[in-house]
Parts: C-alpha cells; structure tokens; sequence
C-alpha cells in the first residue's frame, strides 16, 4: 500500500504524534522483523484504539498515558538519542477498522512496533497482520489467553490475563455466600473470554453455573437498542432475583446495566472486569454506582507511594483537564516496559533486537511495580486487585 488515500483519511482519525519522533525513522522502516533500522532521528510506535463511539474512554486514556510517558522520555533527551512518536488511530472499537488501521500504520507510515490496542477482536485480527510483516505488538488491553500462546512471539503483555480477574471477583463471591448469580456477557471475543474464564472460576469455587445473557459490543442503552438489547438483557439477568450480577462488558454497556436493574428494583451486588474500567466505570455512574466492585489490572492511579505513579502524577500535571485513571496508568506502565527494551537495544536498533530485549528482560521495575520477562514468559505482570467505586464518582481500592 502506498501513501494513505483520501479513503484511508476519513475512515480513521489521527489522535496524536504525541511527542516528536521516535527511535526509528518513518522513511527508513523496513518490513523485515530482523531488518536494521537506518539513521533517523525518530522512532515511530502505531496504535490504533476507539477514540470515538460507546468505548472512546478507553482509547483515549490509555493513548493519554503513552504520550506522557513518551513525552517524558523526549524530554529527557528521548532513546540512543531519538525521539519517540506515537501515531494513535481511531477504531471505533471496531475490529475491521482496527484491521484498516494497522494495514495503514505498517505499510504506509512505517512504523517500527504497535502498542495499545484495545479489545481481543482487533488485537486478535490486527495481530496477524503484524505478525506476518514482521512487527512486534506490546501491551494490547486483552486478558484473552488465545493471545497468550507459545507461537506468539513478538506480542507481548502487560497486563494479567481474564482468568486471574475472574478468580478474584469468583473467590469474593464464594467467600460471600452468595449462590444466585447473573452474568451480562459483552458478545464478542473479550465477554466470550471472560465467561470462559468465570465459568471455570464458578465451577472450581463450587458456585452454580449463572443466568446469562448478552449484550451486543458497543451497546449503551441508545434508543435504537434498548427495546431489543439492555432492556431485554435486563429482564433474563433479573429471572432468578439475583444475589450479584458480574458486568462482562465495556464500561458503557455496563453503566447502562446497573442503571436500568436499579430502576427495576434491584438491590444485590456488582462484579465487573477491568474491560469495564473502574475509572471510566466510575465516572460515568457517579453516584449510581456506589458499591459496583470492579477489577483492576494496575494499582491505584493516586497511590503516589509507588515511584512509578508518583512520576506519572508529574507528568499527568501537564495536562490541566485531565485526572488520574487507571487506564492512562496502564498506557504510562506499557510505555515504560516498551522504553525499557528500546534502550537496551542502544543506538544499534532493529525489530529483531527489540522482541529480543524484551524476550530476555528478566525483572525490571520501575518504582514499585514489578515486571518480569523471559523464559518463554510473554506477560509482564499478574497484578489484580478489587476497586470499589463510591458515591462521589472514584474507585477505591
């Protein structure tokens, strides 16, 4: 593919080239995973996420913590003397926009790896795009553990995988008592996933297999959806006068949930999954959602205890509009393991160097949060923890 097309333009929106460019230069970027990177002054890092539509927050909170993170580091004099380039796409949370997206981002801006991706269909998909030219994927917001595989070399995680989420809100649920639950399944890879995952969780925690039903991805309650979507999904989670309900859906649709059972009557428990977000979660329910637990796959954006954070604090103050979420925590801790691995290339850059450095990290933490690679180990952390949102609109873990 050559230059983007007009066509390519408008099926996409370009967040930002947030920092000035990267480790690698667009023009020097070759196609081969081994291929050496010739002199640039940049290094250009693609993502594509939804910017825009039901999931935007995701998007653009994680986008947020990227370019501070890479940001920062220019600042610093950026890496082996280059700076870092984040080109952010808008997919809408969609997975053949993602597709269209990373398509652009390798062949026509040249990018030298992608990262922060959102969702297990685009991942998925934009993934064997990536993998079949030679660039490497780091810290995509997925748990699904397809993604996680022992042919997977060149993707790598951050983040703890559904399974460790599920067992934690499962474990609490057991602990409680409580025998009669309801499950609201996004219907796309990442609900299927989940459920997966909780069923197994259920089963080894002895609690009886849940009512389920499903929601469409990206729904949110909109007049065109309710009287064939929540409404419904609604009725059959209320059937067995529920003890908890578990929101296996993206923040909106599980917003749209709790508020339409609280209407209904309803006065049990909430369990979500950091697909929900229990910042954006918590935000969007205000004081609705007091009492929603949510998992979170990162400490606590506010806990400055941790060097880490407290640096992400800093750089967050850059940015006057914004507030500490647990989503743009992610995309700074991503940037950092990314960061981390181009360094170690030094000034002699290449793909192959990159996924090496990063297949051979060992531990690295930097400032409380510890990482680990190698080993055939491609997931950096199994950090998971129980937020509850309160009424003022914050989670607290």
């Amino acid at each position: 593919m050559g230059p983007c097309s007009e066509n390519a333009v408008s099926r996409r929106r370009l967040l930002a080239a947030a920092a000035l460019g990267s480790c690698f230069g667009a023009a020097s970027a070759q196609s081969s995973g081994a291929g050496r990177v010739a002199e640039g002054a940049v290094i250009k890092i693609g993502q594509s996420a939804p910017v825009g539509g039901a999931a935007q927050r995701l998007g653009i909170e994680l986008q947020r913590g990227i370019a501070l993170a890479f940001q920062d580091t220019n600042a610093r004099g950026g890496v082996a003397g280059r700076k870092l380039e984040l080109l952010s796409y808008d997919d809408a949370h969609e997975p053949e926009a993602a597709l269209n997206n990373t398509r652009d981002l390798i062949e026509s801006d040249k990018v030298f790896a992608l990262m922060g991706y959102v969702g297990t269909e685009m991942t998925q998909r934009s993934w064997q795009v990536a993998q079949k030219a030679g660039v490497p994927m780091v810290a995509p917001l997925t748990g699904a553990d397809a993604l996680r595989g022992s042919a997977t070399r060149g993707l790598i995680h951050l983040r703890a995988p559904f399974s460790t989420e599920t067992v934690l809100i499962t474990r609490n649920i057991a602990t409680m008592g409580l025998q009669r639950v309801s499950v609201v399944v996004q219907a796309d890879a990442d609900g299927e996933a989940c459920l997966a995952a909780l069923q197994t969780a259920f089963k080894d925690e002895k609690v009886p297999p849940p009512v389920l039903a499903r929601l469409a991805r990206n729904s949110t309650n909109n007049v065109e959806l309710r009287g064939q979507d929540v409404t419904v999904a609604v009725a059959k989670l209320l059937e067995n006068q529920p003890q908890a309900i578990v929101l296996l859906t993206t923040y909106g649709s599980a917003a749209a949930v709790v508020r339409e059972t609280r209407l209904r009557g309803y006065k049990g428990g909430f369990y979500g999954t950091s697909l929900a977000s229990a910042s954006a979660l918590a935000q969007t329910l205000g004081k609705d959602g007091a009492g929603v637990a949510v998992t979170q796959v990162v400490p606590s954006p506010t806990d400055i205890s941790r060097p880490v954070v407290a640096a992400y604090a800093r750089a967050l103050k850059s940015m006057p509009d914004a507030s500490p979420d647990v989503l743009s925590l992610e995309g700074w801790l991503s940037a950092q393991l990314l960061i981390e691995a181009l360094n170690r290339c030094g000034s002699n850059l290449s793909r192959e160097r990159f996924v090496g450095a990063l297949d051979t990290l060992g531990r690295f933490d930097p400032g409380g949060f510890a990482m680990e690679l190698g080993d055939g180990r491609r997931q950096a952390s199994n950090f998971v923890a129980l937020a509850v949102l309160d009424a003022s609109g914050r989670a607290r873990l």
